[in-house]
This record gives structure tokens, sequence and C-alpha cells, in this order.
């Protein structure tokens, strides 16, 4: 069996379809495909069964652009592209009101010295803030949704979107699938919020804890130097949710 018959029927298997009705042309979205949990779910299995590790796949991709994707020939692009954001710069005519510090769960606490509270000479006399470009994302998913194990390091869901550090903490939570559908929440929020950093896998993102609040941060340092990033999440036994606020910083 070559490549593109190997990942037709892991598709096929996965949407639960005959292998022939699966076409290389057409959004696999038209398949049944419509969620970004199904696409991870989906691409753990195609890395699992090419033995090979590429960029996130969506549901508006063909199966033709993820044969060619499995045989590297975008590999290099999407990296690319993922350096390119990482180091372009981001604006928006956003201008919020000044930012609160009341939220239920703040990933880190506002640094008043990032903003300036005096008109600029563009401004109006009674303009007392100068809002850097400020983003935001929301996602929310059913529990039932993530993969229900009593192994989760070796669940390729969980051991390909969450860190070692990631695993080890949830698993001391009374409900370590909560969790996970809480941070699941956290990560896609932060793609949604920063189109920069859409190519990321969920892996490069990571959430910890500190002084009892949920903070997130990506593995790559431009990003983090580049953005102060708010979290909250909360969830109910079935749903979880998460937003998230990236304030740009003003370096200088």
């Amino acid at each position: 069996m070559n490549r593109a018959e190997l990942i037709r029927q892991v598709v096929a298997r996965f949407l639960g379809l005959f292998q022939e009705g699966v076409l290389l042309e057409g959004p696999l979205h038209r398949h049944g495909l419509r969620s970004s949990i199904q696409c991870l779910k989906l691409h753990a299995l195609l890395e699992e069964a090419t033995k090979q590790r590429v960029p996130p796949i969506t549901t508006d991709m063909t199966l033709a652009e993820i044969v060619m994707r499995f045989r590297g020939e975008v590999m290099e692009t999407a990296t690319a592209a993922t350096t390119a954001n990482a180091t372009a710069p981001h604006t928006s005519s956003a201008r919020p009101s000044p930012p609160s510090t009341d939220g239920q769960h703040p990933s880190r606490e506002m640094d008043p010295s990032r903003f300036s509270r005096e008109p600029s000479s563009s401004q109006s006399p009674h303009q007392k803030w100068e809002i850097p470009p400020f983003f935001v994302g929301i996602d929310i998913e059913e529990v039932a949704n993530l993969p229900e194990t009593d192994h989760y390091r070796a669940t390729p869901f969980y051991r390909d979107n969450f860190s070692s550090r990631e695993i080890a903490t949830a698993l001391l939570k009374p409900s370590p699938r909560i969790t996970f559908c809480g941070w699941f929440c956290a990560k896609e929020a932060l793609k949604k919020a920063l189109p920069e950093v859409t190519p990321l896998r969920l892996s490069e993102i990571e959430i910890h804890e500190a002084a009892g609040r949920p903070r997130i941060t990506t593995i790559h340092p431009r990003i983090n130097q580049r953005y102060q990033l708010q979290l909250s999440i909360s969830h109910t036994e079935h749903t979880a949710v998460a937003v998230v606020h990236a304030f740009q910083v003003r370096h200088g």
C-alpha cells in the first residue's frame, strides 16, 4: 500500500466512510470533518500511521493537500510561514477601554508601565490612555469530544497536543479530562486571537499555573515578547470555555 492509499484509508475510517467515497479534491468538511478537535484527532492518527510529524491540518484542506503535506512537499513552506508570522508586525485598529484586571483568571498581571496614560500629540486632551493593539479569542468545547482513557501519556491525542509537564499537572487534578478540555480551549482561543499563532501545533502552546492562576505562553520567545497575554478558563462537568486577551507590547 502506497502512502496516498494509506492516508485515504485512515481518513475514510476516521470519518466512517468507504475509502472510495473520499475524493482527492474537495474540502474534507464536505465529508464530515467539521471541528478543530476532529482535525487534531485525525492528525494524530495520520502521524501515527505514517510515522511522520507535519504541520496541523484543517477542515478546508483536501485529501490531495494532506497527501502532499505528508510527502513533505509543503513542509518547508509551512515552516517558513510560521517563521515569517513570528517576525512580521501585527496591527489592529481596535481601541478598547483601559484593560481590566478583575477577570476570573488573568494569565499575567498587567504592567502599567507598558501603557501610556499621557495623550500623544495626535490625541485629544481628553484621551488619557494610548492602548496598544488588542486581540481576543474564545473557544468552547464539550468534554465528551476528548478521548476517554486511563493512559493519557500513551494516547496520541494527549501525547501530541500537550507537553509532559502539562500531562503531569493534569493528572493531579480531580478530573484530568475536564482539565485537558479547558486547556485545549485555551490553546484554540490563542490561535483565534493571533493569526501568527495559527500554524503552531498545540504542543507549541503551553498552559501552566502560577499563584493558582492559569497562564498561557508559546515555546517561541519572539511571540511571547511581542504580546502580553491574559487567560480565563471556566467549565462545567460537560463543557469548557476559555478566553484569551492579547495586548501587543510596545517596546522602547
